[in-house]
């Protein structure tokens, strides 16, 4: 059976679910149903974030994180830097996770590789993960569907759309409304 490694990009899809969703999604659900709808056993699973930028939200960042790796899902940190209107991005955080498809698609860590995101930056590393013989599957919101780079490389049948139905079922108990 193929083994599918999964690359969650933290920032974009969570807050991504909190908009349409109202809720967080349960990651360790979310990633047993990609490796059910993938068909392949589940590999390393990695979530990629930075620190917020509000000392006061921080300590429960840390607790979410810590939550994570409880459930055997690395965090991969990048930073958090100003920008000049006074508001904060997160910086290293694509690269670091593009870096880490490349990587594990050359060194065939696994055969399949499951991108949780609907950031079109990611289109280039996708097609040098294709070149390398690897399968990527994509996983995103229905808001993310206009992406149309990542329509044109991955193909309908490795795609996963986290529409209602199956957002119940990966859901989060604790809602933020």
């Amino acid at each position: 059976m193929p083994k599918v490694h999964v690359y969650i990009d933290g920032d974009n899809f969570t807050i991504g679910c909190r908009d349409i969703y109202y809720s967080k999604p349960d990651y360790k659900a979310l990633v047993r149903l990609i490796a059910r709808e993938c068909k392949a056993t589940l590999g390393t699973v990695r979530y990629y974030d930075s620190t917020s930028s509000n000392p006061a939200t921080q300590p429960r960042q840390q607790s979410f994180w810590e939550e994570l790796k409880g459930k055997h899902i690395e965090v991969c940190l990048g930073r958090t830097e100003s920008n000049y209107d006074g508001t904060f991005r997160q910086k290293e955080c694509d690269v670091m996770l593009a870096c880490d498809m490349l990587y594990d698609a050359l060194t065939k860590q696994c055969d399949v590789l499951a991108l949780v995101s609907g950031d079109t930056d990611f289109g280039h590393a996708i097609e040098l993960v294709h070149k390398a013989g690897a399968q990527v599957w994509w996983i995103y919101l229905p808001s993310q569907s206009h992406l149309h780079r990542l329509l044109q490389l991955i193909p309908d049948e490795h795609r996963i759309l986290v529409d209602d139905k199956r957002f119940r079922t990966i859901r989060q108990q604790q809602t933020y409304r």
